[in-house]
């Protein structure tokens, strides 16, 4: 059965990445009375998304294109759709982590699916995507479902800069969100607390030379301390901040004075 998701893909499969086309016809209201063009359809890390401006129309989704059947990332039984974060989820989130709203908005998406997620992509250090982790804000457990795609090894990396002054290893992916945001600082969230040899190695070979801190929560800083002590075989320039709070929990005096260590 050929369905409107079916002919978005379709019509607007020329949309590049980044790239917003606005003043689109609504296939669903065909813009009321007088025809107004009040769609806009946009591509944001591999999402094709589309959202009606009218206020008496609900229209509105998203698909990656190239998945199978329809039903979005499919990993280990894992089936939903994503679509852009709705604003009031946007404003939560900026407000929570101090992250900006456009950040957020141009990072994360929302799926209604496991009870309504917010999906945060993971990415290798080649900018590749290999899975995707659906986080709970509404109590619902478990609060993190990972979907990991074939070519997933471990680790989701945020390499805003190309050449890097400093890396920073963390526990989860909105503290590296944030921390991202730092002139010259590319992160890796774990998604955990291992730094395995196979990532530290990985971490190395992408950014030889490159000093590298370890920051895991406050519960984990033994944890932490040894990571430091076995990564120390592949990389030489590493050490430890311990934290008194999570970085994605710091306000911005807290979250300037750790930056500061960093240097």
């Amino acid at each position: 059965m050929y369905t409107t998701r079916d002919a978005m893909l379709m019509d607007y499969a020329y949309v590049g990445e980044g790239h917003v086309e606005g003043s689109q016809l609504c296939p669903s209201c065909k813009g009321g009375a007088t025809g107004e063009k009040s769609m806009s359809v946009g591509r944001t890390n591999g999402l094709l998304w589309w959202k009606c401006h009218r206020n008496s129309c609900a229209f509105g989704g998203g698909a990656r294109v190239g998945d199978s059947e329809g039903g979005g990332p499919k990993r280990q039984g894992m089936v939903y759709t994503v679509e852009p974060l709705f604003d009031e989820m946007v404003d939560y989130l900026s407000t929570k982590f101090g992250i900006d709203s456009y950040t957020i908005q141009n990072t994360w998406m929302w799926t209604d699916n496991y009870s309504g997620r917010v999906v945060m992509p993971i990415f290798d250090e080649h900018n590749r995507r290999c899975g995707d982790l659906l986080r709970s804000y509404y109590g619902q457990e478990p609060k993190a479902l990972i979907n990991r795609l074939e070519n997933y090894r471990g680790g989701s990396w945020y390499n805003n800069t190309k050449y890097p002054t400093h890396i920073v290893v963390v526990e989860d992916q909105p503290s590296a969100l944030k921390l991202s945001a730092v002139p010259g600082v590319n992160t890796i969230a774990l998604l955990g607390t291992k730094l395995s040899d196979e990532l530290s190695n990985r971490i190395h070979a992408a950014y030889p030379g490159v000093p590298v801190t370890i920051s895991l929560d406050q519960d984990a800083t033994s944890t932490a301390l040894l990571t430091v002590v076995n990564a120390r075989r592949f990389i030489k320039n590493i050490k430890m901040i311990s934290l008194d709070k999570d970085i994605k929990n710091m306000d911005t005096k807290e979250f300037d004075a750790y930056v500061a260590q960093l240097s």
